[in-house]
C-alpha cells in the first residue's frame, strides 16, 4: 500500500508540467490539511470526512473562495488517484463546489483618474493621495495621458 506522502509526491510530480508551481503547492497543502484534520490515510477518507472538513473550514472563518480552491485541489488529487488505480472510489466526486458570488471590477472615478494623470505627468515626484486607486502596472503599459 502506498503512503499518503508518497502519493502526494507522485501527484505533484505528475502535475508539475501542467499547473503552476504555486497552484500545485496550494493543492498539496489543501490535501495535507484534509489528512491532518481527518487523521487518516488518504485512501481511508470518506465523503462524510470531506464534508465535515469543509464545514470546519467554513465555520472557522475561511473565505468561500479559499474553501473552493482547497476543494479544487482535493478533487484533482482524488481524480489523479482514481486514474492511476491507487483508489477504486473517489470520495469527493459528488461534492459540489461552494457557490461564490462574482465580484465586480472596481473602476476609477473621473476625479481619481484626473488626479492620477496629474501625478503621472509630474514624473512621479509625489505619491498620489490615498483616495486615488492605483492601477496595476500592467494597466499602465498602454496608458498615455
Amino acid at each position: 500500500m502506498i503512503t499518503s506522502e508518497t502519493c502526494l509526491q507522485k501527484f505533484k510530480d505528475s502535475y508539475r508540467f501542467r499547473l503552476d508551481a504555486k497552484t500545485i503547492d496550494l493543492y498539496q497543502r489543501a490535501v495535507g490539511q484534509l489528512l491532518t484534520y481527518c487523521e487518516k490515510p488518504f485512501d481511508e477518507i470518506t465523503t462524510r470526512d470531506i464534508r465535515n472538513w469543509l464545514l470546519y473550514l467554513e465555520t472557522n472563518q475561511y473565505n468561500l473562495r479559499t474553501v473552493k480552491n482547497k476543494l479544487a485541489g482535493v478533487k484533482l488529487f482524488y481524480k489523479y488517484c482514481l486514474e492511476e488505480g491507487i483508489i477504486t472510489h473517489n470520495p469527493v466526486a459528488f461534492i459540489p463546489f461552494p457557490e461564490v458570488e462574482d465580484s465586480l471590477p472596481h473602476y476609477l472615478e473621473v476625479e481619481q483618474l484626473e488626479h492620477y494623470e496629474s501625478w503621472w505627468k509630474g514624473g512621479y515626484k509625489k505619491e498620489p493621495s490615498s483616495s486615488c486607486c492605483m492601477l496595476p502596472e500592467c494597466a499602465l503599459e498602454n496608458w498615455s495621458p
